[in-house]
């Protein structure tokens, strides 16, 4: 008994294409090849990761008909993404699961030439897959002069659910105020002392 894993079946399904492929050009002759066109039509973002491929641009001097033959050719170590072998459409799209390079490459065949394949190539980016944090502050809205605030930005967020670090900055102050905050990076708290009445 033989076992044939995915990739032995993938090649034997591949070598039964290319010759029913050969066999049907030999006996139309005259008939010419497919032309592949691939774009990339939009790139992922944090709230779609999904890759958007568009073959709509390829051709056939015969017009006939065209099968779309897709392959992620490389991506990141580790990465699941995946297109189906073949399709009758000629927009595609694919999710990203990881930062890094997704290679693409499509043939397509009129059913008896395929075209010579083309390739394209998409870099993400880890913040195209990463929703920014959001900051948010608990502090009092009034206070009386010489009397320390305290900030709270432990209410702060990521849907990522990545490890946040903070970063305060007194933006504005009363002309002549010397106030300043006690502690400006590191943790999600800090305080200062307000000395002159304004905002």
């Amino acid at each position: 008994m033989v076992i044939l894993n995915d990739r032995d079946v993938d090649m034997f399904t591949e070598f039964l294409r290319n010759l029913v492929l050969y066999l049907l050009s030999f006996l139309t002759g005259g008939s010419e090849a497919p032309t592949a066109d691939l774009a990339i039509v939009s790139e992922p973002t944090p709230s779609d990761r999904r890759i958007l491929l568009d073959a709509s641009a390829s051709s056939d001097p015969d017009s006939r008909r065209l099968t779309y033959y897709w392959t992620i050719t490389d991506k990141p170590t580790g990465s699941s993404a995946k297109l189906p072998q073949h399709t009758q459409s000629p927009t595609i799209a694919f999710f990203t699961d990881l930062p890094g390079q997704y290679n693409v490459s499509l043939a397509v065949s009129d059913g008896v030439h395929e075209s010579p394949p083309v390739s394209a190539y998409v870099d993400v980016a880890p913040q195209q897959l990463n929703y920014a944090p959001v900051a948010n502050v608990n502090a009092p809205l009034t206070a009386p002069p010489l009397f320390p605030i305290m900030l709270d930005g432990g209410f702060s967020n990521d849907q990522d659910h990545d490890l946040l670090s903070y970063h305060w900055s007194l933006t504005s102050a009363p002309a002549g105020s010397t106030a300043s905050l006690a502690a400006s990076t590191s943790v999600s708290y800090t305080s200062f002392t307000p000395d002159i009445i304004g905002t």
